[in-house]
């Protein structure tokens, strides 16, 4: 019981909790204080020893006993919104490395590669507000962008949860 955390728990609920009731919930401040606060999402620490791995446990008040609530990792929930949306786009046409490409990635400076980038773009505002398109066709010189373009799409509707 001389966890800081439990401590401040029981402090900041000393008006409720009575000695009873901290009897009855020996069983779970114990579990409290055997479990790292922090996830190994969030921490350094490669050995989080935390029950449910991604979430952090919080102590709550039910009733008349002390419990754990457990609490989604930000970062788990980040990583695994990162990983839903890749899992959008499969594609074996496509190279792994411009897989990630981005527009801020897209060198403009060309007049040709310009105006591709400004198609492209167009075709997603248009998109974007209307939900619907016929559909963009990439053509020109050597050199312009055509395969950096092709991922560029659907990793924009990625973003938003759109299916390509």
């Amino acid at each position: 019981m001389k966890d800081q955390d439990v401590q401040a728990f029981l402090k900041e609920n000393e008006d409720v909790i009575d000695q009873k009731m901290i009897e009855r919930s020996l069983n779970k401040l114990y579990e409290y204080i055997g479990q790292s606060k922090h996830c190994s999402y969030c921490s350094e620490d490669e050995n989080s020893n935390n029950l449910l791995e991604g979430y952090h446990p919080k102590l709550v008040m039910t009733g008349r006993s002390i419990d754990i609530e457990y609490y989604e990792c930000p970062v788990k929930r980040k990583l695994d919104q990162q990983k839903k949306q890749k899992s959008l786009m499969k594609s074996m046409y496509i190279q792994q490395d411009l897989l990630g490409a981005t527009f801020q990635q897209v060198d403009i400076n060309d007049p040709s590669r310009l105006a591709m980038f400004q198609h492209v773009t167009d075709f997603l505002k248009s998109y974007n507000e209307t939900g619907k398109g016929k559909g963009l066709y990439l053509y020109g010189k050597f050199g312009v962008g055509k395969p950096l373009c092709s991922p560029l799409l659907p990793m924009s509707w990625r973003k938003k949860s759109i299916p390509p």
